[in-house]
């Protein structure tokens, strides 16, 4: 459990706002009321194809919490991560105008 690492699938329409050092927090879904600090520690710079989400990259992050007894390998969750601060009017526009750019190739 000691060396358990956070395994996390980041699509490529957001891999940009992510950095190495950046901090979170994982929610797992089999203990939605938990949640635990993590910090993300490598970036793999290959991209890789999920059959929902499309092209994603893998991001690997430890936990800054003491591991729990009932962790195991593969659970899953959701993860948020710190990005930085953002305008509100950013963060309300920003898909519709990256999907504008790309319909109208600017």
């Amino acid at each position: 459990i000691e060396s358990m690492y956070v395994k996390i699938k980041v699509s490529e329409r957001d891999i940009d706002e992510v950095q190495k050092g950046a901090k979170g927090q994982l929610i797992l879904l089999s203990r939605p009321d938990s949640t635990f600090d993590i910090t993300l520690d490598k970036m793999i710079p290959i991209s890789e194809v999920d059959q929902r989400e499309g092209n994603v990259f893998v991001v690997k992050a430890v936990v800054n919490d003491d591991p729990q007894a009932w962790w195991r390998p593969g659970m899953s969750g959701i993860v948020k991560i710190e990005a930085g601060q953002r305008k509100i009017i950013w963060i309300l526009t920003h898909r519709l105008t990256e999907f504008l750019r790309m319909y109208f190739w600017w």
